[in-house]
C-alpha cells in the first residue's frame, strides 16, 4: 500500500491505474489476512470494484454494486475543460462543478440533504488528488472486465440516475 493517510493528498501527477489500486486492496486485504471478502462498491468504487471482482475472481464471494457509472463512462471529451477548470480555479471550482452536478448523479428523486451530504464530503477531496484520479480512474473503461466478473453479483441503482440506466449500469 502506498502509505497515504486520509488527510494527505496525492500529487496530480500520480500515476493512477486501476490495477494499482487493486493492487493496494489485495495488499490489504493480505494484511487483514482476508482471502475471500464479500466486495461492496458505491458509485466511482463500483467501477473498480467490477475490475477487482474480475481480474481476481479467488478473492470476490459476492460483488455489490451501487449508485456506480456504467463500465465505460461517458464525459472522457470534457476532461480537458474540467482540468482546466480544477487547475484555473481551485478548490472553489471544485466544490461548483461538485454542487452542480451531484444531484444528476445520485438520481433525480434523492434527497437534496443526501445530495447536500455527499457535496459536503467529497469536497474535502485535495484538488490535487482529483486532479489524478479523474484523469485515470474517473474515465477508467472496464467493460472488457465484465464478462470475467464470475460472482454472485447485485446492482442497485436508480431509475433516473444520472451516470447511467439500470441496463447500462
Amino acid at each position: 500500500m502506498r502509505g497515504f493517510g486520509a488527510s494527505t493528498a496525492m500529487p496530480s501527477d500520480f500515476a493512477w491505474s486501476l490495477d494499482l489500486v487493486i493492487d493496494d486492496f489485495c495488499a490489504l486485504m493480505d494484511a487483514l489476512e482476508a482471502p475471500q471478502f464479500h466486495l461492496v462498491g458505491a458509485k466511482i468504487g463500483g467501477t473498480t470494484a467490477r475490475a477487482f471482482a474480475a481480474r481476481r475472481p479467488d478473492w470476490v464471494r459476492s460483488l455489490t454494486v451501487v449508485g456506480s457509472p456504467p463500465p465505460k463512462r461517458g464525459g472522457a471529451e470534457d476532461l480537458a475543460q474540467r482540468l482546466t477548470d480544477l487547475r484555473a480555479g481551485g478548490a472553489a471550482a471544485m466544490q461548483a462543478w461538485i454542487r452542480a452536478s451531484m444531484q444528476g448523479r445520485l438520481g433525480s428523486s434523492f434527497p437534496n440533504a443526501g445530495a447536500e451530504w455527499w457535496t459536503t464530503y467529497m469536497g474535502r477531496t485535495s484538488v490535487a488528488s482529483e486532479i489524478g484520479f479523474f484523469t485515470a480512474i474517473n474515465t477508467a473503461d472496464v467493460t472488457e472486465d465484465i464478462p470475467g466478473i464470475a460472482c454472485p453479483t447485485f446492482v442497485i441503482t436508480t431509475q433516473g440516475s444520472g451516470l447511467a440506466s439500470v441496463a447500462e449500469t
